[in-house]
């Protein structure tokens, strides 16, 4: 049974699956469509026309949807063109931007922005008060702590210096990193916190400093409290907050690695 509260405004066109829960004052524009099982908070906006229909852009709407078993909380907002897997967790005050692509078992917590025209794969975490954007792709498993920006344009303000960011598979970034325009950062590499990465980042070294720069590999770090044999490759330990699919899949990879 779907259960909408009184004060939530729903259009008329949107599409609710089974079980679906919308919380007070929230907004459901044209558009709309939520999976089964899906929690909307309260004061949050989805479908969210973009700038354009503002200024009278005669368009159609573009489609909103929000897989299966997510969860979006309060005070969040997610623009018209978003696509969204199953099992997404917001935070509170999170903002999508149109043309957004997010696979499954994506979290974005609390005070993220996702700026639009990017892509994330599967089982993505991005961590409080982080900016990511136009035009980044952040593929699978990657690991994102809070307050990083990843940045887009090599002249701002411009509109023909855009050059997006990459950042692959099981990649982590720690606290206050900031990404220039065009870098690719590779698979299971490790920006330490702080960091102001100018160039390409090789798979499976670590980087830091202003500017970043190559201080050795990840399977070198070690646990300095002596808890974990191996820190990296960081899926032969970590598990905490990934559904059954992502769960399963790191297992298979530990199990491979070992």
């Amino acid at each position: 049974m779907t259960d909408i509260h009184p004060t939530a405004i729903v259009d008329p066109d949107a599409v609710l699956g089974e079980r679906v829960r919308i919380g007070p004052f929230a907004v459901l524009h044209e558009g709309v469509t939520l999976d089964d099982d899906v929690v909307v908070d309260s004061h949050v906006v989805l479908g969210h026309p973009a700038a354009d229909r503002f200024a009278g852009a005669d368009r159609a709407v573009e489609p909103c949807r929000i897989g299966a078993g997510s969860v979006v909380r309060s005070h969040s907002v997610i623009y018209e063109g978003v696509t969204i897997g199953r099992d997404f967790q917001s935070g509170h005050h999170v903002c999508i931007r149109r043309g957004a692509v997010l696979g499954d078992d994506v979290a974005a917590a609390i005070g993220v922005d996702l700026q639009g025209e990017m892509t994330v794969g599967d089982h993505v975490r991005i961590n409080s008060h982080c900016v990511i954007g136009r035009g980044t792709v952040l593929e699978d498993f990657v690991w994102m702590a809070g307050g990083i920006i990843i940045a887009n344009d090599l002249h701002p303000p411009s509109d023909g210096c855009f050059d997006p960011v990459v950042v692959r598979r099981f990649a982590v970034i720690t606290n206050h990193v900031k990404i220039n325009p065009g870098v690719e950062v590779g698979e299971h590499a490790f920006i330490g916190g702080g960091a102001l990465v100018v160039r390409d980042v090789r798979p499976w070294t670590v980087v830091f400093g202003i500017p970043a720069t190559e201080r050795g590999s990840v399977k070198d770090i070690v646990c300095k409290e002596g808890r974990l044999d191996q820190v990296y490759p960081w899926f032969l330990h970590f598990r905490r907050g990934y559904n059954a699919a992502g769960v399963a899949e790191l297992e298979r990879l530990a199990a491979e690695f070992r």
